[in-house]
C-alpha cells in the first residue's frame, strides 16, 4: 500500500514531473531576462521511477515500491516547485532549448501533442505514437490557463501541421485556485483553438479524462462534471471544425469513473490505458491531416 503521507504528496510529485531531462536542461546561473535556472532534480532517477511506477502493468504496487525513496525529497521538491511558480508560472523555460534547437533544425513537426501530465506521460507510455515527426508538449499539473501562455512558444513557432490538445483536468483539480469556472476552461481551449487556426495548423480537441475519486487528487470523482465538460469541449469542435477525440468512452466504467486496470492512480493512464488511447489519437490525427 501506499502511505497516506505520499498519497497526499503525489501532486508535488507529478509537478516534479516537469523538471526538463538532464539532456534538455539549459545552463544554470540565469537571473537576467529570459534565461533559465536548472533543477537539482534534473535527471533525478526517483523521480522517474515514480513515473514509470505510473505507467506500470504492475499496478499500485509498483508506485508503492517507488515511493520510500523519493518520500525524503518531496519538501525540497515542493519549495522548489513553488519558487519556480513565482518566478515563471506558465513555465516557460521548460522546452525554451528544445524548441530552440528545433527551430534551428527547420524541421516542421507533423504533430505537436499539447498538455499536462497525461500529455507529458504519454511519450513514455506509448512511445509508438510518438514517432518521427511527433512532438511532446505536455507539463504535469498545468491548468489551460498556464498552457494558453505558452501556446505561441511551444505551438505557433514551431509551425507544426497538426495540433492535439487535452487540457482541463487540473483546473476541475484547482491547480489555479477556485475562482477556475468551466466557463473559463472552454475560453481557454477557444482561445488556442483560434490562435492554431489562424497560423493555418490543424486542431484535434481531446476530451477531459475520467478519474477515480482518491485522497491526492481534487479533479478525482467530479464525474458529472467531466462528462458536462466533455459535451461542451465536443461542442466546440465541431463549432470550429476541429477534431474531437474521445477518450473518456474508452477509459471510464459504467459510473463514469476511470476503469482501475487502466491507472494505476486514478488519474493518470498506465500503460494499457495509453494503449486503448492510441487508435482513438491516430484516426482523430488522420483526419485532421486530410
Amino acid at each position: 500500500m501506499i502511505s497516506r503521507a505520499f498519497a497526499k504528496s503525489l501532486p508535488v510529485v507529478l509537478t516534479a514531473f516537469a523538471i526538463p531531462p538532464a539532456a534538455a536542461a539549459e545552463p544554470a546561473q540565469p537571473v537576467a531576462q529570459g534565461m533559465c535556472t536548472q533543477s537539482r532534480f534534473t535527471g533525478d532517477p526517483d523521480i522517474a521511477a515514480m513515473r514509470d511506477a505510473i505507467l506500470s502493468s504492475e499496478g499500485p504496487a509498483a508506485m508503492a515500491k517507488a515511493a520510500p525513496k523519493l518520500l525524503p525529497k518531496l519538501a525540497d521538491i515542493g519549495k522548489e516547485m513553488q519558487q519556480r511558480k513565482e518566478q515563471d508560472w506558465p513555465f516557460l523555460c521548460r522546452y525554451r532549448a528544445e524548441n530552440a534547437k528545433l527551430l534551428q533544425s527547420g524541421a516542421r513537426p507533423a504533430v505537436i501533442f499539447l498538455g499536462d501530465s497525461i500529455t507529458e506521460f504519454w511519450s513514455y507510455g506509448d512511445p509508438v505514437l510518438f514517432g518521427k515527426g511527433v512532438v511532446d508538449r505536455g507539463i504535469s499539473a498545468q491548468t489551460s490557463g498556464q498552457i494558453l501562455l505558452r501556446f505561441y512558444q511551444d505551438v505557433v513557432a514551431l509551425k507544426p501541421a497538426v495540433l492535439h490538445l487535452n487540457a482541463g483536468t487540473n483546473d476541475i483539480g484547482g491547480n489555479g485556485g477556485p475562482a477556475i469556472t468551466d466557463d473559463d476552461i472552454i475560453n481557454n481551449l477557444s482561445a488556442m483553438t483560434d490562435m492554431a487556426k489562424a497560423h493555418g495548423i490543424r486542431v484535434v480537441l481531446s476530451s477531459i479524462l475520467p478519474s477515480t475519486a482518491s485522497a491526492q487528487y481534487q479533479s478525482a470523482g467530479q464525474t458529472a462534471r467531466i462528462v458536462a465538460l466533455n459535451k461542451r469541449i465536443r461542442a466546440l469542435a465541431a463549432q470550429r471544425g476541429a477534431g474531437y477525440a474521445d477518450y473518456h468512452s474508452v477509459l471510464a466504467d459504467a459510473d463514469g469513473r476511470i476503469r482501475p486496470e487502466m491507472s494505476n492512480d486514478g488519474v493518470h493512464p498506465n500503460r494499457r490505458g495509453y494503449d486503448a488511447m492510441r487508435p482513438i489519437a491516430q484516426a482523430a490525427l488522420a483526419k485532421a491531416k486530410r
